[in-house]
């Protein structure tokens, strides 16, 4: 972000929308957040426009209008992402991940054989936690479209993607399928620091070699779809207060 002394303009740090006549406490027009906050939300500190600019962390979509609450609740809830290759695993208790990792298949390891043993690879690398719900998204048939052109499709990777789901829904048979769509791919200020780039060594999990912190973000998406479900799910299951 650099102030012009000539225009007098500033770029907002979130959607990179320039302002004139516009200075720090100024709310940019098109997120509704301050163009040039002295902090982040997501981690509380002074604001890295090169994070901020980053594409892949704003994906266009809507900036979060307040700080993520880094206080655990006490309601750990696990998220997987299944994938053909990577597999996201966390476990999140309110906006904290506890733990995120993303579990790789070798590359000559039959999909397949790979799948049997998720499960057990999962609970392995959760052992500790007691979460209170599980969360795996589901897959949709692909339409043959990319970037709104029409695009041959690979059947491989759906096959695959789809092996590992039925592997992980028969694995935790009690958990919501959670609908793809929007997982891993909000505006990188609804995610925590932790989960931005390289990983802290204070996360308790592992990206196993996986160059992408993207299925662990899907994963923590997940993880939140299913906590909102299961508190609803206990609010029902409680019925009516009556004073």
């Amino acid at each position: 972000m650099s102030p012009s002394t000539e225009a007098r303009t500033i770029t907002c740090v979130w959607c990179g929308h320039v302002l004139t006549d516009a200075g720090s406490s100024t709310r940019c027009p098109r997120c509704q957040l301050f163009a040039c906050p002295t902090e982040d939300p997501t981690k509380g500190g002074t604001v890295d426009p090169v994070k901020a600019r980053q594409v892949k962390r704003n994906r266009g979509s809507t900036p979060r209008k307040s700080r993520l609450n880094l206080t655990p609740v006490g309601l750990p809830v696990l998220g997987l992402d299944p994938g053909g290759r990577y597999t996201g695993v966390v476990i999140r208790d309110g906006d904290v991940p506890l733990l995120a990792s993303t579990l790789v298949r070798p590359e000559r390891t039959d999909p397949t054989e790979w799948a049997r043993t998720l499960p057990d690879r999962v609970r392995a690398e959760i052992d500790g936690f007691s979460p209170v719900a599980t969360a795996i998204e589901g897959l949709r048939a692909p339409k043959g479209f990319k970037g709104g052109a029409r695009a041959s499709l690979n059947p491989e990777h759906v096959m695959n993607a789809a092996i590992t789901l039925g592997a992980l829904a028969h694995g935790f048979p009690d958990a919501l399928i959670v609908p793809p769509g929007g997982n891993g791919s909000q505006h990188y200020t609804h995610y925590p620091a932790s989960l931005l780039g390289r990983r802290p060594k204070d996360l308790l999990g592992s990206s196993n070699g996986a160059k992408s912190r993207a299925h662990e973000q899907s994963a923590y998406d997940i993880a939140g779809r299913g906590s909102q479900y299961w508190q609803r799910q206990k609010i029902a299951q409680s019925g009516p207060t009556h004073e």
